[in-house]
């Protein structure tokens, strides 16, 4: 039972975390359906600063500055131009989970970003230490199966032939 309560806890802050600014939220009034675009901008924008900057301070700092401005954005929508707040969390949501993607992708691909061996494994080319991909294969002898759904999502999966 120990180890069960040992291991929760840590997988459960993030989400307490939200729960609380939930709370805080609905005690002013207001209703905030983006709280998880938010953790996840702050996630991304935290790692990113943290790796450019090996400061734990300006990575902290870039987090919360970057879920302020979203949810300053977002209120101004709600409440300045009378959007729908559902809608705007919505936005929030997909808004942010598009953003990283995008950002991660960008930074992957070029090659010089966090991992850059990761970077060349995930194009399925072949790297300096070993002539296989990330699924065991050589990139020409993958084959395309096709487009499978995965959380409303089209993914393109390649087995190795």
């Amino acid at each position: 039972m120990d180890t069960f309560i040992n291991s929760i806890v840590p997988m459960m802050t993030p989400v307490l975390f939200a729960a609380l600014g939930g709370l805080f939220t609905h005690l002013s009034g207001l209703l905030n359906i983006g709280l998880e675009g938010l953790m996840l901008l702050s996630a991304f924008f935290s790692i990113y600063v943290a790796h450019l900057t090996h400061n734990l301070f300006f990575a902290v700092l870039a987090g919360i500055g970057i879920s302020m401005l979203l949810a300053v954005f977002a209120g101004f929508l709600s409440l300045n131009l009378r959007a729908n707040i559902f809608v705007v969390g919505l936005g929030v949501n997909l808004f942010a989970n598009g953003f990283t993607v995008m950002l991660l992708v960008i930074i992957l691909y070029k090659g010089n970003g966090f991992f850059p061996e990761l970077a060349e494994t995930l194009l399925y080319r072949n790297t300096s230490r070993s002539s296989h991909s990330l699924f065991g294969a050589d990139s020409k002898r993958l084959r395309r199966v096709g487009l499978s759904g995965d959380r409303g999502g089209r993914i393109v999966r390649y087995y190795p032939l």
